[in-house]
């Protein structure tokens, strides 16, 4: 039974890191005008997290049983914010991410502009720009951000069509979810947002990067970094998920032809760094769906 209707629900998943999910809280500032639940899911964290959350009176808490990954633990969410709040819209928000203050309320008067919106985002505190959208390479199974690691001189100011919104900051029309469902809980870490994009681009949903509405993301604050165990694992894996699951016959057939090649310019790059461990992690995702299939 839905409790009441709200303009969006904003969902955020938590692990281990309170002090960042509060800070990221905190950022959210809107007109009074907007009805919004913010709405926590903590992946079963096994530090003070919950206590800390506990103290907050503006969000919805929802304590997990243990660590679902970042895909079950939105779907949980937003399952729930659905069904009490009616929302419509949903706002994925990474923990590490910041909001402008006036951020909320550009996604709300650019809410007609696409079914998905994927705001400008810096490396916090700078602006370096992190990713305006993001585009795919088909035949690598390659998502990439636009723009990353360039200087903000105003090179990317205008709205436009991209392939994918970052799960950093992800604004859904709810409309979309109604109609494709939620995130594939397959992927459990990374790749799932820009899967999630593609499957609403080929229903007919439209996605666009609006520069006006800026979010600041903690690179690495969650994770750990590039090169921990964690990500490692799922880099290669959910790559080739994400050729299983999108890609064309032809893109399926030239990504497993290129796919030794990815595999040892990114086990020099480990080794170079002297991530043996971590290296062995990432042969371990790969080799769980070419064995398995997930």
């Amino acid at each position: 039974m839905v409790s009441m209707n709200v303009d969006v629900a904003i969902v955020i998943v938590n692990w281990c890191k309170a002090d960042l999910t509060i800070k990221a809280i905190e950022s959210i500032k809107y007109d009074p005008n907007i009805i919004v639940k913010i709405i926590v899911a903590d992946n079963g964290s096994n530090d003070d997290s919950i206590e800390k959350l506990k103290r907050l009176s503006n969000i919805d808490l929802m304590p997990l049983d243990k660590n679902y990954g970042y895909a079950i633990g939105n779907n949980i969410a937003t399952r729930y914010a659905i069904k009490n709040y009616n929302p419509n819209y949903i706002l994925l928000l990474n923990n590490d991410a910041i909001l402008s203050p006036n951020t909320l309320n550009l996604f709300m008067k650019f809410s007609e502009t696409a079914a998905i919106l994927a705001p400008k985002i810096y490396y916090y505190n700078s602006d370096i720009i992190w990713a305006c959208g993001g585009y795919v390479k088909n035949k690598q199974a390659m998502a990439m951000n636009i723009g990353q690691d360039e200087c903000d001189r105003n090179q990317f100011n205008i709205i436009r069509d991209v392939d994918f919104a970052s799960g950093c900051a992800m604004w859904i029309d709810t409309k979309v979810i109604k109609g494709i469902g939620l995130l594939g809980e397959k992927y459990i870490s990374y790749y799932e947002d820009v899967d999630y994009c593609l499957r609403a681009r080929r229903s007919g949903y439209s996605i666009k990067y609006v520069p006006d509405i800026v979010v600041y993301h903690h690179t690495g604050a969650t994770s750990g970094g590039e090169y921990n165990s964690y990500q490692s694992y799922f880099r290669w894996r959910n790559r080739l998920l994400l050729n299983q699951s999108n890609g064309t016959q032809i893109h399926k057939i030239v990504f497993m032809i290129i796919l030794p090649i990815i595999i040892i310019r990114d086990s020099f790059k480990y080794v170079s760094r002297g991530k043996h461990r971590e290296l062995i992690e990432a042969y371990k995702g790969l080799l769980s769906v070419i064995q398995y299939g997930k």
